[in-house]
């Protein structure tokens, strides 16, 4: 595996190569991850859940860390010529290192694509000429390449990547631990300090354009101003949010609880009542897997909803994303009217994950998916 950054830091991309790894270890396979080290406490070499993580010291600036990580991955796979795929996350420096070791030690190449429109992999790359360079690297390397939605499957075959090479296999989630409590809900709200008796929408992620955060807030702002709207919102955020983010957050204080730098946010998800993704674009979130799996309704835009999200009887109500604030508010000051109808949403939408987006479903696709990429290599 070959990936920019890897737990302890926390993002979708990471996340998901993380629980892969640990699937596919579980099952009895040799799996390295090769990452950069923005630490100096982390160690270079890491032993966890059955399989070894390789850091990689960074150095100067973003662009010179980059570049630094992918001269020593490359060379790391040079002198430990034993691996059967290269598979490297987003279409970055790791993919770029991938397609080069590949080509010199003929193992063959997977890149997995992970976001879409102006937040995904496409999307941020042609804004800049080095980024269109890339892109066109990538192109001429003929990867195989995985997309965990259709929509960077669309992506991706527009571009030009032929239909042989492409494959759909979603993101997984771990059911077995993302669930729902068996303690009541306001022993849970206790534990993490928000009103007991309020309705508490969740939001887990980032603040970045695009993600839809400023809507949320649009939508909070326009709620409280209505005496009828029972809402409390919960932002659990990787890291702290711009000034002008935080400044509106302060503003809403009282009706909005925040987090930063979660490292299980489970008890958060456990102790909520819905979750909301305003997001212009997503791959698949695992943030709306996790709180569905955890019995939580989710509340989203077309371009966030996870792609197989068709009605209600997946727990997902999906906004028009121009409308989304007005629809938004319509829909929670009527479902706080309906507890029935929210408890049955969850259901669906806990339903729904545990049917589709298991890990050990996803594990295997994987495996599908090497195996058929594998070819016989020249004996020295």
């Amino acid at each position: 595996m070959l990936i920019a950054r890897f737990p302890p830091t926390l993002a979708g991309a990471e996340i998901q190569c993380y629980r892969l790894c640990c699937e596919l270890a579980q099952q009895g396979h040799q799996v390295t991850v090769l990452t950069q080290k923005p630490v100096p406490s982390l160690p270079a070499y890491d032993r966890i859940e059955g399989f070894d993580v390789v850091r990689f010291p960074t150095w100067g600036t973003t662009f010179t860390s980059s570049c630094w990580y992918g001269l020593q991955a490359l060379w790391y796979l040079i002198a430990h010529e034993r691996f059967d795929i290269l598979h490297a996350h987003m279409i970055a420096t790791p993919a770029m290192v991938a397609k080069v070791a590949g080509r010199l030690l003929n193992t063959p190449v997977l890149v997995k694509i992970t976001g879409a429109r102006q937040t995904g992999d496409f999307g941020t790359s042609r804004r800049y000429a080095l980024g269109r360079l890339k892109l066109w690297l990538f192109w001429r390397g003929n990867p195989y390449v995985v997309c965990p939605s259709e929509e960077t499957f669309e992506e991706a075959r527009t571009f030009g990547i032929p239909s042989d090479r492409l494959s759909y296999i979603p993101n997984g989630i771990d059911t077995r631990y993302f669930q729902t409590s068996r303690q009541p809900k306001p022993s849970l709200r206790q534990k993490v300090q928000w009103p007991i008796d309020a309705l508490v929408a969740i939001y887990v992620g980032r603040w970045a354009e695009g993600k839809g955060v400023e809507k949320i807030l649009d939508l909070w702002e326009r709620g409280v101003a209505e005496p009828t709207f029972p809402w409390h919102l919960a932002m659990i955020l990787s890291e702290s949010p711009p000034e002008k983010i935080a400044a509106r957050m302060e503003r809403l204080k009282g009706r909005v609880h925040a987090a930063i730098r979660v490292v299980d946010p489970l008890p958060y998800y456990q102790a909520s009542d819905l979750a909301i993704l305003l997001s212009e674009g997503e791959g698949v979130s695992n943030f709306l897997l996790e709180a569905m799996a955890c019995g939580l309704p989710t509340l989203t835009t077309g371009a966030a909803a996870l792609p197989d999200a068709g009605g209600e009887n997946t727990g997902t109500h999906t906004l028009q994303d121009d409308q989304a604030v007005e629809e938004g508010l319509a829909f929670l000051t009527t479902i706080s009217r309906e507890r029935e109808r929210l408890s049955s949403l969850g259901l669906a939408a806990q339903k729904h994950v545990q049917e589709n987006y298991t890990l050990d479903h996803v594990g295997q696709c994987y495996l599908t998916l090497y195996r058929s990429m594998m070819r016989p290599r020249p004996r020295k």
